[in-house]
């Protein structure tokens, strides 16, 4: 039901938002007294051109692999908390932790550790957006763009600290995780500046062909990101929680969990 009525909220949201721009926004073709607009180019031959923006086809590698990496921790994250981390298994003497309940305490379930955890990331982009956009005014948007790849493929090694029982350190760890979120909107102010390069070299704007190219294409590689280590938790041992009762996982599983939500990224 939670899926249900976020997904009929953001459709409704997205459906509405739309029709109240078709509605009131009106292209220059459908103003009185002006010309007629160009027929469209065809779809194929028109995104086949992007690729003669050489800064394009070097950024859009770049962007999918971050895609990738993002869709990855998402997909597993679950998977650390419960199988790594272990709430319901450890912290025992601490905070009365047991596997079939018996204990209160918010530190116990894998649900509110990853709540908790989901809630520092988002945090950890919101408190160092103001960080990384004063670094773009002193070291330049390419440069601070190359830090923040740094920095986002680094920081996915900090979950490497967190084992048994250490939920605040993984909240912790997941604020730091998050910080390089918060330069997120280097990306757009780059594709931004593509765009007028392409202008540039054609003398026409295609904005709509590079947003659309640049937001497939990450879409496209995010499906087996999030598919293939899931299906492959089967493969190293994975046992499924009876009644609803988490399992105590071979070793495989933690290692195969760790090496793909840490290193892999």
């Amino acid at each position: 039901y939670s899926y249900f009525f976020t997904g009929l909220f953001f459709g409704l949201w997205a459906l509405i938002s739309l029709w109240i721009c078709v509605f009131f926004v009106k292209e220059r073709g459908q103003m009185k007294g002006a010309k007629e607009l160009e027929k469209p180019s065809p779809i194929i031959p028109t995104i086949l051109s992007t690729f003669a923006n050489r800064p394009f086809t070097l950024l859009l590698p770049a962007w999918v692999l971050d895609n990738f990496a993002t869709t990855i921790i998402t997909s597993l994250l679950t998977f650390f908390v419960r199988y790594v981390v272990k709430p319901e298994y450890s912290n025992q003497e601490l905070y009365g932790c047991r596997p079939f309940g018996g204990s209160n305490h918010i530190f116990c379930s894998t649900t509110n550790v990853l709540g908790m955890s989901v809630l520092a990331l988002l945090l950890g982009a919101l408190f160092f957006l103001p960080f990384w956009l004063i670094i773009s005014k002193k070291l330049g948007k390419r440069n601070t763009w190359l830090l923040w790849s740094f920095a986002n493929g680094a920081t996915f090694l900090v979950y490497a600290f967190v084992g048994e029982g250490d939920v605040i350190l993984c909240i912790v760890m997941s604020v730091i995780n998050g910080a390089p979120i918060g330069a997120k909107f280097l990306g757009d102010s780059i594709m931004a500046d593509v765009i007028d390069y392409d202008e540039f070299l054609t003398g026409t704007r295609s904005e709509a062909t590079y947003t659309m190219f640049k937001g497939f294409l990450p879409k496209i590689a995010a499906i087996p990101a999030s598919a293939i280590p899931l299906v492959l938790l089967a493969s190293f041992g994975h046992i499924k929680p009876i009644d609803g009762v988490i399992q105590i996982q071979p070793a495989s599983i933690k290692t195969y969990i760790q090496v793909v939500i840490i290193y892999v990224p």
